[in-house]
């Protein structure tokens, strides 16, 4: 259970560094969406290393650290990033311990809805939404921290939004979880 702690807080640590538009020209220099419209998607992509198939929406960045890979928006107001830090039997313990990460890493954290009947990349699984506050700006986030159980991996896929409107940011995430396969 330790180890699976450790490896969930990797994606949760990418995040923080980076989501949420940590640098501070990133959000003056390219507005975040102000309409709820949906990016056009890339084509097909493949990470063999965690088995997953996606299209990201046009002009993200994705970039591997570790054994997670993350998919950051071109504004930079969304970073989502995925992956396997467990057995597939472990699904609810990655959950767990993805939500104690968000909850000692930022500020004013509150899990405002929670499910355990939904899908992801065809798999079943389990989602948190949260809002929060970045730790040393104070500005707000949306998160969405989701699990699903694989053949034989456990997935764990966290969505980080923010910006003036965080819930036009979260449309563009949208586009990539619609797009997900995990195949592992």
């Amino acid at each position: 259970m330790a180890a699976v702690g450790l490896l969930v807080a990797i994606p949760v640590t990418i995040a923080v560094r980076g989501g949420g538009g940590d640098d501070d020209d990133t959000e003056e220099s390219q507005p975040p969406p102000t309409e709820l419209e949906a990016p056009p998607v890339g084509d097909l992509e493949v990470d063999r290393k965690l088995r997953v198939e996606l299209r990201i929406p046009e002009g993200w960045k994705r970039k591997r650290e570790g054994d997670a890979v993350t998919f950051r928006a071109k504004d930079g107001t969304v970073l989502i990033a995925i992956s396997a830090p467990g057995p597939a039997g472990h699904v609810d313990a990655v959950q767990d311990a993805a939500l104690d990460a968000i909850d000692s890493q930022y500020k004013k954290v509150e899990v405002v809805s929670r499910s355990k009947k939904r899908r992801l990349g065809r798999r079943p699984a389990q989602t948190a939404a949260i809002t929060a506050e970045h730790p040393k700006r104070g500005t707000p986030l949306r998160i969405l921290v989701s699990t699903a159980k694989g053949d034989k991996r456990a997935y764990l896929v966290e969505v980080f939004a923010s910006g003036s409107n965080p819930n036009a940011a979260l449309v563009q995430a949208q586009v990539l979880l619609n797009n997900l396969r995990l195949e592992g």
